[in-house]
């Protein structure tokens, strides 16, 4: 459990700081990556990470964690920074990540409403 809570403080750090590359960089090389806006997963950490550098700059906020064995379940909100300063709506979602005995990333599931997220992009407030 400390070994994981590690791993996921460091993935934190990059995920605040925008930089998804990095974050992507604690996936085994044989991960698999399902998330609600794709069409089928990515298998492999450079597919994934390569595919985390496209992504567009986000908030996000975590609301809660369990941690079980080697399985980390977490509930989020977000929104997408867009241009000066602004940001869209927050929308929620949950993401599962199992984790291998070197507490790498083996296994990511992003549940989301694509219909929230569409809507969330609409509105545009302050940052």
């Amino acid at each position: 459990r400390e070994v994981i809570e590690a791993t996921v403080a460091k993935m934190d750090q990059f995920s605040a700081a925008g930089d998804m590359r990095s974050w992507a960089g604690f996936f085994s090389d044989d991960a698999t990556f399902t998330n609600s806006a794709l069409p089928e997963p990515i298998v492999g950490r450079d597919a994934i990470i390569e595919m985390a550098g496209n992504w567009p700059g986000i908030e996000n906020e975590l609301e809660w964690r369990v941690i079980d064995g080697s399985r980390m379940v977490i509930g989020w909100r977000e929104r997408q920074l867009l241009e000066d300063g602004v940001t869209s709506g927050w929308y929620r979602g949950m993401s599962t990540f199992v984790f291998d005995a070197d507490a790498m990333v083996n296994e990511y599931e992003g549940v989301f409403d694509l219909v929230s997220v569409q809507a969330a992009l609409k509105i545009r407030q302050p940052g």
